[in-house]
């Protein structure tokens, strides 16, 4: 059997709403937590997150891996100020050819929704998985 393997994914944001509080949700629900806030200070942020491929092979799971009807994603919340929302980033285009490579995997994001706050609900991606 094939031992799991962990994938190292890279959410890079572009132009982030500067001051908000952003950080990875672990769990679902009411139970999800945010283990390490970080503060958007700059033109480009990125957020790392270590997932698992069992035996190797796809999905995609782990603490920060969640789940709904149109697949698997990871959560970035924001708080600070008027500020309390959450960003979905759907990791179902990562081809297993990707997993195999062993590298980490970006995707690039709009840092901002259209009202100038963080990105929020299902994000769009500047750029797919590479």
């Amino acid at each position: 059997m094939d031992q799991d393997k962990t994938v190292t994914l890279r959410i890079v944001l572009k132009a982030p709403t500067v001051g908000a509080f952003g950080g990875v949700q672990t769990g679902s629900g009411s139970a999800g937590t945010v283990k390490t806030w970080r503060q958007m200070e700059a033109a480009e942020e990125e957020f790392t997150v270590e997932v698992t491929a069992k035996g190797g092979r796809l999905p995609l799971g782990g603490p920060a891996v969640q789940k709904d009807a149109k697949g698997r994603f990871v959560y970035i919340v924001w708080r600070g100020g008027e500020i309390s929302r959450r960003a979905k980033v759907y990791i179902e285009s990562v081809t297993q050819a990707m997993v195999d490579t062993g590298r980490p995997l970006t995707v690039v994001l709009p840092g901002q929704a259209r009202d100038g706050f963080p990105c929020c609900a299902t994000v769009k991606p500047l750029t797919d998985w590479q």
